[in-house]
C-alpha cells in the first residue's frame, strides 16, 4: 500500500493489535479535510481511509472502503445521485 492510499475493507492497520475506527472524510474544502484528518489521526484510535470532495465520490468510497464513520459536509457539492 502506498502512502496516502485509502485502506480497503479488511486491510490491516499499522498496529495489528489495536482496533482502529475507519473514517471517511467528505468535504469540498481541502483545508477542512486536512484539518479533520490531523485531528482524527492525532486521536490514535481512528484512521482516515479516504477523502472525497463531492457527494458522488462519498457514496462510491463508502461502498468500496466500508468506513465505520463518515464525516460529511451537509452542503457538499454533487450530493444528489439520480436513480438508475
Amino acid at each position: 500500500m502506498l502512502p496516502n492510499e485509502p485502506l480497503r475493507a479488511g486491510d490491516q492497520t499499522q498496529d495489528d493489535n489495536k482496533m482502529s475506527i475507519r473514517v471517511l472524510l467528505a468535504d469540498d474544502h481541502t483545508i477542512v479535510r486536512t484539518g479533520l484528518r490531523l485531528l482524527i489521526e492525532a486521536a490514535g484510535d481512528m484512521q482516515v481511509v479516504g477523502e472525497v470532495e463531492n457527494g458522488r465520490q462519498a457514496v462510491e468510497y463508502a461502498a468500496r472502503f466500508r468506513p465505520q464513520v463518515v464525516v460529511m459536509d451537509l452542503m457538499i457539492s454533487t450530493c444528489t445521485i439520480p436513480p438508475d
